[in-house]
This record gives C-alpha cells, sequence and structure tokens, in this order.
C-alpha cells in the first residue's frame, strides 16, 4: 500500500457520472461545483466591499473623533501656569467682609502656588494699583505678596471692575489655546460702578462684555470670578467666567473664602499631591518639600503633626526645626518641610475633605487639564503620564510597578472606581507609549462632578484631583415637522445653535439616520441664514427610523465640543393613497389569495428540502468511493 504524504494528498475521486473533482490540501484547488460556487461568493462580496458597493446594512459608520479635554499633547511638558489676582478693596467690603478675611484666602493662594508658576496682584475700588507686577514666584515674591495681603483695606469709593480686567490682561499676546496656561482671579462685593450717572455705569459694563471678554477668548485667559455679595452683579459675572470656561462663585460668607481660594488654585496652578487617608500619608525620597493644609474648626485644639520618627511637631516645636516654617490662619494651618523624612506621616486634627498633602518632587505624575465645564452627553478625551526631571516615563517594568486607579461621580456622593493602565486598552490608545489615556462623560449628570486618580507603587504615592460642573444646557435646539403634500410629502429637520455658547460660524452638524433592516446613513444638515436643515426624502419618512445628531465645533471660548443630541425616534409619515385603477376582480376573495400564498410557500419548501436531500446522498457517495479507493490502492 503506497504510502501518502500530506503535501502530496491529491487524490482523484471518481463521479457515478465519470467527471472528475478533487479534493487538495497543498494547492487548494476546489473542484467541487459547490465549492466553487462559494468562493465566488466570497470574491464578489469582497469586491462589493472594496468598491463601496455594499447594501446599507453592511455599512459602518465611523463617526469623527472626539476632541481632547486640551488641546496640549499628552506627554508634553505643559505649560506654565500663570495666575493674576484682582481684590476688590473697595468700601462696601466693609460690611461683606467686617473681618478682612480676604487677607488670610490671600495668603493661603501665595502659600499653595508652586515655583514654576507666574503670579501678579492687584487691588482696585476707583482705580487699579499694582501691588506684585507679574513675575516667577520666587521665595522673594511670596514675601512681598504676603506682605501685601496685610494692606487690604475697604476704603476706595466705586468698583471700576473694567480697568481691573484690562490691567490683569495687559502684556500677554494673543496665543492659541493650547500654548497657554492662563487664569485671572476676580473677587468682587459688587457691581460695576465708575460714575454717580447711571448710565455711565451701563456704558462701562457693556464695555466689558464686549470688549475685555472678547479679548480674554484671545489671549486664552480664563476669568475665574467670586461674589462676595448677593448684592454683586451675578450675571455679568457669571457671564465672564462662562464665557472664558472659568469658574463662578458665589457666598454670602467671607469665611468660605479660604476654600473658594483652594479650589481655584487647585483650577489654576496645582502641585503634585499625596493621597490622605484619615489624614495619614506617606512621603517618599524622591520628595524635596511638603506643604500641608489643615483646616481647623473653632475652638478645635492646635493642629499637631506626627512624623515617621514618632515626634508630634505643633507650631512652637516647628520653629526650631531647620527647614519647617508654620503659618497658622484664622480657619487654617499651613505647613511647609523642605526635605521631609521619607516614610509614614499623619496629621493630628480634625478630617476634613480640604485638607492636602502637596509636594514639590523630580518624580510627577501630570494629566492634562479638564474643562470646567460639561455639557451633559459630552465626552471628552484626557491623558496622565508620569516624568522623572522632566523626561517622560516609558519604561515598562515601571508601569507594571504603579497601580493606577481612576475613582469619578457626583461631588459628595461614593465615587465609581476602575483601574487603568498603559496597556492600549480599556480607554489606552497606545500600549507602552508611556502615556495612559481615558474618555470620560458616560454616566455623567448635571451639577459638579469629581475625579480622582491614585497612583500606588512600593514606594511612592501620587494623587490627581479634578472637579468639574456637568451642564445640562442643549447647545442646539432641533426641530422635526413633515412637509409638502401627497407622494412628496417628507420630514423637514431643523436646528438653531445656542449662539450664547457656540461659535455659529465655527459650528457643523452631521448625524446618523438610522432605518432598520436597511441600516446607519450618514448625513449632513446645511447651514443657511435660518440655521441648519435637512431634509429626508419621502420613502426615508415613511419608515420608522431614528435620527442621532452631533454638534462640532467650539464654544464662545474657544473650547473645541463635539455635542450629541439626544436621539429623535421618527414616526412614519402615512403613505400617500395609490390612484385608483381597474383591477381584475380575484373570485374567492381572500381565501383565494390565502390558499395561492400558501401553496407557493409549501411548494418552495417541497424543493429546497429535495435538493438539500440530493446534496446530502451525494456528498455521502463521494466519501464512500474515496473510502473505496483506499482500499484498493
Amino acid at each position: 500500500m503506497r504510502k501518502m504524504g500530506v503535501p502530496d494528498y491529491a487524490e482523484k475521486v471518481g463521479s457515478r457520472r465519470g467527471r472528475r473533482s478533487y479534493v487538495s490540501c497543498d494547492h487548494h484547488r476546489i473542484r467541487s461545483p459547490w465549492g466553487r460556487f462559494a468562493v465566488w461568493v466570497a470574491v464578489f462580496l469582497t469586491l462589493f466591499a472594496v468598491l463601496g458597493f455594499l447594501p446599507a446594512w453592511a455599512e459602518t459608520i465611523q463617526e469623527p473623533p472626539l476632541p481632547p479635554a486640551t488641546l496640549a499633547e499628552p506627554g508634553k511638558p505643559l505649560p506654565v501656569p500663570e495666575v493674576r489676582v484682582l481684590i476688590d478693596v473697595s468700601g462696601s467690603m466693609k460690611r461683606t467682609d467686617p473681618r478682612n478675611l480676604r487677607a488670610p484666602a490671600l495668603r493661603l493662594l501665595v502659600g499653595l502656588l508652586p515655583p514654576e508658576a507666574q503670579g501678579g496682584l492687584w487691588f482696585f475700588g476707583e482705580d487699579v494699583r499694582e501691588l506684585l507686577k507679574p513675575a516667577p514666584v520666587t521665595e522673594a515674591w511670596r514675601k512681598a505678596a504676603l506682605a501685601a495681603a496685610g494692606r487690604i483695606t475697604s476704603v476706595a469709593p466705586f468698583t471700576n471692575i473694567g480697568a481691573a480686567l484690562e490691567a490683569a490682561l495687559a502684556g500677554w499676546e494673543p496665543a492659541a489655546s493650547q500654548d497657554v496656561r492662563r487664569h485671572v482671579i476676580l473677587l468682587t462685593d459688587g457691581m460695576v460702578d465708575i460714575s454717580k450717572e447711571e448710565g455711565g455705569n451701563l456704558k462701562a459694563r457693556q464695555a466689558i462684555l464686549d470688549t475685555l471678554l472678547p479679548r480674554a477668548q484671545q489671549l486664552g485667559a480664563r476669568l475665574h470670578t467670586i461674589a462676595l455679595s448677593g448684592e454683586a452683579d451675578h450675571d455679568l459675572l457669571q457671564a465672564l467666567a462662562r464665557g472664558t470656561d472659568g469658574v463662578y462663585e458665589r457666598t454670602d460668607d467671607a469665611a468660605q473664602l479660604q476654600r473658594i481660594f483652594l479650589r481655584l488654585f487647585e483650577k489654576s496652578a496645582p502641585r503634585d499631591a499625596l493621597p490622605l487617608k484619615d489624614n495619614a500619608f506617606s512621603v517618599d525620597a524622591t520628595v524635596s518639600q511638603l506643604t500641608l493644609l489643615v483646616f481647623r474648626l473653632p475652638d478645635a485644639a492646635p493642629t499637631r503633626i506626627l512624623t515617621p520618627d514618632g515626634r508630634a511637631v505643633d507650631e512652637a516645636g516647628a520653629a526650631r526645626i531647620p527647614g519647617w516654617r508654620w503659618a497658622r490662619e484664622e480657619g487654617y494651618d499651613l505647613v511647609t518641610i523642605d526635605r521631609p523624612m521619607p516614610g509614614r506621616w499623619r496629621i493630628q486634627a480634625a478630617l476634613d475633605p480640604d485638607n492636602r498633602a502637596l509636594i514639590l518632587s523630580d518624580l510627577r505624575l501630570n494629566s492634562l487639564p479638564l474643562p470646567n465645564t460639561l455639557y451633559l452627553g459630552e465626552q471628552v478625551d484626557w491623558a496622565v503620564w508620569f516624568t522623572e526631571k522632566g523626561e517622560l516615563l516609558k519604561d515598562e517594568r515601571f508601569h507594571n510597578s504603579v497601580s493606577l486607579k481612576l475613582a469619578r461621580g457626583p461631588a459628595g456622593e461614593a465615587l465609581r472606581e476602575r483601574f487603568v493602565a498603559d496597556q492600549g486598552r480599556g480607554g489606552d490608545v497606545v500600549a507602552g507609549d508611556g502615556v495612559i489615556n481615558q474618555r470620560l462623560g458616560d454616566g455623567l449628570r448635571p451639577g459638579p462632578q469629581l475625579l480622582l486618580l491614585e497612583a500606588s507603587a512600593k514606594t511612592f504615592t501620587r494623587l490627581i484631583r479634578h472637579d468639574f460642573d456637568v451642564d445640562p444646557t442643549e447647545l442646539m435646539q432641533v426641530s422635526i415637522k413633515p412637509v409638502g403634500e401627497g407622494a412628496g410629502r417628507h420630514y423637514h429637520v431643523s436646528a438653531e445653535v445656542d449662539a450664547s455658547r457656540v461659535r455659529v460660524s465655527e459650528a457643523t452638524i452631521s448625524g446618523v439616520l438610522d432605518c432598520p433592516p436597511a441600516g446607519p446613513l450618514p448625513v449632513g444638515m446645511v447651514a443657511g441664514e435660518a440655521g441648519f436643515a435637512l431634509d429626508l426624502t419621502p420613502e426615508q419618512s415613511r419608515k420608522a427610523c431614528s435620527l442621532k445628531l452631533r454638534l462640532d465645533g467650539r464654544l464662545v471660548n474657544g473650547r473645541p465640543i463635539a455635542w450629541p443630541a439626544p436621539v429623535r425616534p421618527l414616526v412614519p409619515l402615512p403613505a400617500a393613497a395609490p390612484a385608483a385603477t381597474e383591477e381584475p376582480a380575484l373570485s374567492g376573495g381572500w381565501s383565494v389569495i390565502a390558499g395561492v400564498v400558501g401553496g407557493t410557500n409549501l411548494l418552495a419548501g417541497l424543493l429546497a428540502w429535495g435538493l438539500l436531500s440530493f446534496l446530502r446522498r451525494r456528498k455521502q457517495q463521494q466519501i464512500a468511493d474515496v473510502l473505496k479507493g483506499f482500499a484498493t490502492s
């Protein structure tokens, strides 16, 4: 019996009709007619797919990519943060801030600013006084700023908000928003008040909206506004913040200024942080400076810091230790420690969610800034990465040793947690590039939101904190109405973009029309004087479809946005009545029609069953012939 090798296996199989077919493993020859038919079907489907002729149900709609949370490039050094502070010193502050709590709030901000930042300070009332020209936050600058905080008064007449903003924006050149991190913090308790004549005040107010707000947008500056009174011009302050993706804060209690300044510091010039667990935290050997912010309850016992070597240090003890600086203010303690001892530390004070452990270190966890306001349904791409002495860390062994836990959800509620990694999945784009990407937006609810990213390894910990608001405002209003008559009746879709929030001239609206079973079809709306419009065909309008639209463009503050409108189901329009024609009567009515249809279906079923039976028997015979050939060879 001849031994057959697999590469040589190609045996002739004789058919009952004398025709030959081949089964081949080495050359992949297929001589069976049904096999050839299957191959040709596959070839034609491939050609159709390449040429774009597949039917609509086989189409995959590729939506355009989302804009990033910021246009800065992940993994690259972020621009230097620039923070300029405007403090209202008008006479009305005697009533709204009787204990002059603006001073400790300003000192808190000054103490928290990182050394790589730049800062400037102005007081304003009738006119504007420059206390500190914008400059790097050196130790000399910091001492001058702390001294200036002690000179805050409440005696100036009038409230010249426009002049204050003009002074703060001076010196900045127009720049793309991705190239700068510019922030202006404006604290006031009043409204534009430069004249005893009402017309002059209204004119000055309008000039702020018409001139200074567009200039801030052009410069890429975020205006953060604080209203320290119910009498403040809240509409103006909100418009300035929203128009520049800044933060608007309102409080009638000056005691809240310290926590407000903390939040605005974290928006403007955040520092690396350590996770606090029950007021305990771990310091690693790379930390060159530690800054502790501890909020203190009224009549609480003095704050103490427990060091890894077992010492309990209070304000008096810190004065005797080289490298320690302790600032006790009304409501909080700010403790700065140079070259802190590695190990486990603890704050001996009441727990407070605003307590912080901030550090300077060569090992940093960086992140793209997030917008201060997201719109409900919007998604943004975000990224984090590690650097050591400014260089991106890509080493796989380093990343494998670090656990990254991302938690997010409504502020004040339990956060949803999951782990992320630089592994090219779970939202990450490229494995091993040193950048961990995430897409944010799914499942967010309207209101304040909190995002925490905690990095944990055997030798260090790090924490990133972002808070932002989700605005439920719809950025465009969509209307769908039937128009036309008879066979031409169809749906007309119109959309009006919210010009107070979106740059209409830069907006585009596209989407997907889904009409099962035909499948999704890309559509685009045409811009016109009356807004955006789209006309569906009469055939599409008579189907049960759904329309999903997306607005792409820029907000008035310059931030790119992709906002999906809620999906709109379309109720099929009734078909036009056909013209009356003479049809031959079918005797028997519906019973005859049912009999014809049933008979046709039965005949088709019998034919299909017979064909399948024939093919099955033929295949069995061919296998038997092959086995018989083996036995006789």
